[in-house]
């Protein structure tokens, strides 16, 4: 039972019915958000942080410096939904085309709600931008009774089921297990009263009700079926005042169409492509329940995949809005419970996955293996230090490449305390540690920052420290193809472990030449 939907409101107010939501001039009730029409009212602050952030906001704005590989932009539609006093309760995310052109039938209905959560949720963090309002997003039967649907958390999340879903026991069970995880429904475009979905009454929290298509006889008859059950009633597809003066006469509270808001389309800025590699190794090692070390050394391998992983944990890990944030790639495994990391594994394999851009990705592997290496030669019984240092040279990689969020403290990710600070002022051993990475792609020229010049003979080992560093890196971005990239010479290098250095030791080979 629900009598009222648990969320916070806002100011909205009630816009005239304008042109359609592709470029249009008509103002729209979106405050905090880059959208098309050139007249759109924005909210300062947040625009404030669109701006700071990269987000294009209308197509007159520049595209922002491009620093990770081009892909077509995500774009996502927001339409705003109001109460008879114009405050907004939600909104509801809508696919759109990446170029803009209508895609109904070409694209399948789980792969566009995997669209819509990764261009809304992880590319623009919407959730973070509107704290306390929640998003409905569309799913059809098959993403309903997979696993990916775990990933609309009830923190920031509705479930909104289609009309095209014919409820059966599965389908009925399956309701009722999520409820029972914590998941939100409501029903989407109900316009009679042989729905088969009215059987979920008791499981959802609102109903729309299609103004469009319904006949106006059995208007009264649904209001007082949901209002039995504690369901709040939207009207949905109104198109002008008299239709909103209408459904209020007849007590309907909330209300969604051209009437109050034309949707919004959003551009999301672009992000690099995830490792399939890297998720797929994730993924398979979660479902046979391993460690969280066993993971967080997946995800080692991409920097993309582990800065996903990182924007879930912002917004719907443990830590999440506390002090106490990671310092570790362990700490992020750990900090998401394994239903939600699986759920975006999987999201992000249908719709994030593709080929790497080596070259962005070696350099953010070969400054935290850097990192790394070095902290395990200066303090080799500190083995936490050599890990947080791993994680410090991915952050630094990331608020360094990508200048879209991480400026912005509500798309940014940030580690724990003594990580930022370290970032921040370059001081102790982590700053030190920073400091001399970011000078790592010329050759060492046995320069060493004050706390580590204490370390006895590092300096004559940077070479060899340097060299694993970029070798590692260069294993790891490439693959197979790493031996033709050799940084350091003409000739490839066979590596031997040395326990003494605890780095690789490079031996020349005496005949074995690169072209």
């Amino acid at each position: 039972m629900h009598s009222t939907l648990p969320m916070t409101t806002r100011p909205c107010d009630l816009d005239p019915l304008g042109q359609d939501d592709h470029g249009s001039d008509a103002p729209n009730v979106f405050p905090w958000g880059a959208r098309t029409g050139s007249s759109a009212q924005v909210d300062k602050g947040v625009g404030r942080l669109l701006a700071d952030a990269g987000v294009a906001i209308g197509p007159q704005a520049a595209p922002p410096e491009r620093t990770v590989p081009e892909r077509a932009a995500r774009r996502v539609g927001v339409q705003v939904i109001a109460d008879a006093n114009g405050l907004a309760h939600g909104y509801e995310l809508l696919y759109r085309h990446a170029n803009g052109v209508d895609a109904s039938g070409i694209v399948n209905g789980m792969h566009a709600t995997c669209e819509v959560l990764a261009a809304a949720v992880l590319d623009l963090g919407l959730p973070r931008r509107a704290r306390g309002l929640s998003f409905y997003i569309n799913v059809d039967r098959e993403t309903l009774m997979s696993q990916l649907v775990e990933a609309i958390r009830p923190g920031w999340g509705v479930v909104e089921l289609l009309e095209c879903i014919v409820v059966t026991p599965d389908v009925r069970e399956r309701v009722r297990h999520l409820r029972q995880l914590g998941l939100r429904f409501a029903l989407d475009d109900i316009n009679s009263l042989d729905d088969s979905r009215w059987s979920l009454l008791d499981e959802v929290e609102l109903i729309k009700i299609d103004w469009r298509s319904v006949r106006p006889t059995d208007l009264p008859q649904m209001i007082a079926r949901a209002r039995e059950r504690g369901v709040a009633v939207l009207a949905e597809k109104v198109e002008d005042e008299s239709e909103v003066a209408l459904a209020r006469a007849m007590g309907i509270e909330l209300f969604q169409g051209h009437a109050i808001a034309r949707p919004d389309i959003i551009v999301a800025p672009s992000m690099p492509r995830t490792s399939a590699l890297a998720l797929r190794r994730a993924w398979l090692l979660l479902q046979h329940g391993p460690s969280s070390e066993a993971v967080a050394t997946a995800l080692a391998f991409d920097p993309a995949t582990a800065l996903r992983v990182w924007q879930v944990a912002e917004l719907d890990g443990t830590r999440a809005g506390t002090a106490d944030r990671p310092h570790m790639l362990v700490d992020l495994v750990a900090d998401l419970p394994r239903p939600i990391l699986k759920a975006w594994l999987a999201v992000l394999q249908i719709v994030d996955a593709g080929p790497i851009d080596p070259s962005w990705t070696y350099a953010g592997l070969v400054q935290a293996r850097l990192m790394k290496v070095l902290a395990r030669r200066v303090a080799p019984d500190n083995l936490g230090l050599a890990d947080e240092a791993f994680l410090m040279g991915l952050l630094d990689h990331f608020r360094t490449t990508l200048g879209i969020a991480y400026r912005d403290p509500d798309l940014g990710v940030r580690a724990g305390r003594r990580i930022e600070q370290a970032m921040r002022e370059r001081e102790g051993l982590l700053g030190a540690l920073l400091e001399f990475a970011h000078g790592h792609f010329r050759q060492p020229t046995g320069w060493l920052p004050g706390p580590l010049a204490a370390s006895p003979g590092l300096s004559s080992s940077l070479s060899i420290i340097y060299r694993e560093s970029h070798l590692w890196a260069r294993e790891r971005s490439l693959g197979p193809d790493a031996r033709q990239h050799d940084p350091i010479g003409s000739t490839w290098p066979e590596l031997v472990r040395t326990s003494s250095l605890g780095v690789w030791q490079h031996k020349r080979p005496r005949t074995r030449q690169l072209p």
